[in-house]
Parts: C-alpha cells; structure tokens; sequence
C-alpha cells in the first residue's frame, strides 16, 4: 500500500500544500481525489459524498487538474484552450490573458489558429504550462488539484507562471503538489506526506 490511516481535511475554498519526498505518496492523494483509482480502504468525500457515488463525468467537471509535464492535442492552440467547452475566441483569450500567455499566442504564424501538433517543439516547458493553466481558467472548477505545476525550468517563465496560478486559484479549492518554498508559503495549510501517511498538517 502507498497509503495507510491516512487522514486530510480541506475546506471549501482551501489552499492545502502537500510535501514530502520523491514517491512519499503526494501524487497518489490527488489521484485518489480525481478517481484516478479507488482507495482499497476508507473513503474519499467531496462535499460529504463518497466520490465514488458520484458520477465520473460530474465529478470531472467539478475538479481541474494542471500537471508539471503538460498534455497538448496536435489541434490549435484554441482547441486545446477550448477543448470542446463551446467557449467563444474572445473567452478563450480573456483566460489566455489571466495565464500570461496571450500575447505569445498572439505572436504566433497563424495566432490562435497555429497547430500544436507543427508547432509543439517550439514551445517551451513554460509556454506548454500556461497554456494548460489557461485551459483551467477556462474550465473554472471549484476543486483544482496541482502536481509539480508550480515551476518553471527558467526564471522569465516562473514570473509569468506564478502571476497565472495566482489567477488560476482564486476563489477556488486548491490542493498543490509542490516543491519550491514560494508556492507552499502561499497555501493556508501545508501537509506533511511521510513513512505512508500524513503524519502533520499546520501552517508553513
């Protein structure tokens, strides 16, 4: 088990840090919280209610996911924004605009119409990264859970991206997975991961 009596609380409109070393078990409580899989033991409520009674697709649209290696179709950069919500350009850019990124879509050969599946080389880790934290501005769910997406490999982009998950956490639930000090000082609570549980939880 990579988990045992494992105990965590966060109120609605929390921002909880989970640390801990490399394989303490971090990535596996935000994936217990996506029903990535099931707790073998115990259970897993959002708002009271076992997630697993809930139905997948609903609690899918309640929960936004940004992770540190970051997924883009070969579609444009507007689908991969949109990714089928129905969003108009105009919305699509007001949440490109909050993740810091507008402008360089904007510098791109064909805009917001530039493929990703030509392109996709010539973005950097950073760009690729804003570009899903603008998908998550647009999605707008209360529960958003961030895996090592705090960071950035050059200090240019960790400004831009650090202005865009201050943007992306407002007013939201926030569950973090995070290494660097400034993203925990931000959290109202840090949790400890460790010998396969939490063993604390308080303030940083």
């Amino acid at each position: 088990d990579v988990l045992r009596d494992c105990s965590l609380t966060v109120a609605q409109g929390e921002k909880v840090a989970l640390v801990g070393v490399s394989g303490a078990g971090k990535s596996t409580v935000i994936q217990l919280m996506a029903r990535s899989y099931d707790a073998t033991q115990g259970t897993v409520r959002i708002g009271g209610r076992d997630v697993r009674e809930l139905d997948y697709e609903d609690l899918l649209d309640h929960i936004s996911l940004v992770f540190q290696k970051t997924f883009l179709t070969r579609g444009s950069v507007l689908e991969n924004i949109r990714m089928n919500s129905g969003a108009t350009l105009e919305q699509v850019r007001e949440a490109a605009r909050l993740a810091q990124i507008d402008d360089f879509i904007q510098s791109l050969p064909q805009g917001y119409e530039t493929k990703v599946g030509t392109f996709g080389s010539r973005f950097s880790g950073g760009e690729r990264q804003r570009i899903a934290i603008a998908r998550a501005i647009l999605k707008n769910a209360p529960i958003l859970i961030l895996d090592e997406a705090t960071s950035a490999a050059d200090p240019e982009n960790q400004v831009e991206i650090d202005r865009a998950i201050e943007n992306l956490c407002r007013g939201k639930t926030v569950v973090i997975v995070a290494h660097r000090l400034g993203a925990i000082k931000l959290c109202d609570k840090v949790a400890v991961v460790e010998n396969n549980t939490i063993t604390c939880c308080g303030t940083h």
